[in-house]
């Protein structure tokens, strides 16, 4: 057998072996894919997701947000603070809110957590993060 012939039968071999592979990833990733999909993401995980999404993925802003939000409210969207003054997610009075609102042409209900959410976002694009006690709490303890 020549050379030029062993090295076509090399590199089809070769081939051959990555293609099977490629074969094996792919059953694997779809698999894979199937159990992910299984279940449904919680309440939580999805208003976790939402902020990621309205931060546009920027991970230091979403995670200063997401400590603020812990810090507010534990992510409880029935949470009731300052005697009664401060609801759901991120904790917003409701002369802030509409401020907020009437300021970012933001509209939504003022005990939804999404729409807190975005308004939160649009805050922090502000430079109103000292509207929330929790960031100069967690600023001045260095933790954002």
């Amino acid at each position: 057998m020549s050379i030029k012939r062993l090295l076509i039968v090399i590199v089809l071999l070769l081939v051959a072996f990555i293609l099977s592979k490629v074969a094996v990833a792919s059953d694997m990733s779809q698999t894979q894919t199937e159990q992910l999909t299984i279940r449904t993401l919680t309440e939580d995980e999805r208003l976790k997701l939402y902020l990621y999404e309205q931060v546009k993925y920027d991970w230091v802003k979403f995670e200063e947000i997401k400590k603020v939000i812990t810090c507010e409210s534990e992510w409880k969207v029935d949470a009731v603070g300052d005697g009664g003054k401060a609801v759901s997610l991120c904790q917003y009075h409701l002369p802030t809110f509409e401020q907020f609102q009437k300021k970012s042409g933001i509209e939504g209900d003022y005990y939804n957590p999404y729409t807190q959410i975005k308004l939160t976002v649009w805050a922090w694009d502000n430079g109103l993060q000292r509207h929330w006690t929790c960031y100069k709490v967690l600023k001045q303890k260095g933790a954002i």
